[in-house]
């Protein structure tokens, strides 16, 4: 007769290891164009800053993952942006995030992506400027702002904001 004294040994452990994947288990396609760039953009501007309305498809915005390529083309004749998905993590707020390798030629730029409930956020960064798109990630507008363009308006100090001169106005006299 054999005691029990508690202890469990190497014979006694068995551990099912499931079989490896395949794929990684998520849809989309290969290659994600995701907003068309060649229709006439519709431009507003929001507290003096432009910003360029675009589509994306809802399915879209949930199907990036690693090993994906998307392009993003940029207005103004800028560059098209291919970017490889090789990253993927999730904060403890249960925020999505991609970082992105652009593909095609374009020298120290790169693309990460943060997605929550209600929207996705795209960053672009290239040597010839770098953009942000906002999208709503259940109709599929979005955003594009150049940020070349914001930066310009800004003051050289922290949080400034260049004025407009009203030459039209005439000072405050001193008494």
């Amino acid at each position: 007769m054999q005691h029990n004294t508690g202890e469990i040994t190497r014979s006694q452990i068995l551990v099912s290891v499931p079989a490896p994947l395949n794929e990684v288990p998520w849809s989309g396609p290969e290659t994600l164009v995701l907003w068309d760039n060649q229709n006439p953009t519709t431009r507003t501007q929001v507290d003096g800053i432009e910003q360029i309305e675009v589509r994306l498809k809802p399915q879209d915005l949930r199907s990036f993952r690693p090993g994906q390529t998307l392009v993003l083309p940029l207005p103004d004749g800028g560059p098209e942006v291919q970017a490889l998905i090789t990253d993927t993590f999730n904060d403890v707020n249960g925020t999505y995030n991609w970082k992105a390798v652009v593909q095609n030629g374009l020298p120290n730029a790169s693309v990460l992506i943060t997605q929550g409930q209600q929207q996705t956020h795209i960053a672009i960064f290239t040597e010839q400027g770098s953009y942000t798109l906002v999208a709503d990630n259940v109709s599929g507008r979005a955003t594009l702002v150049d940020e070349g363009k914001l930066i310009a308006r800004q003051a050289m100090v922290d949080d400034g904001v260049v004025l407009q001169e009203h030459h039209e106005l005439t000072p405050p006299l001193t008494p």
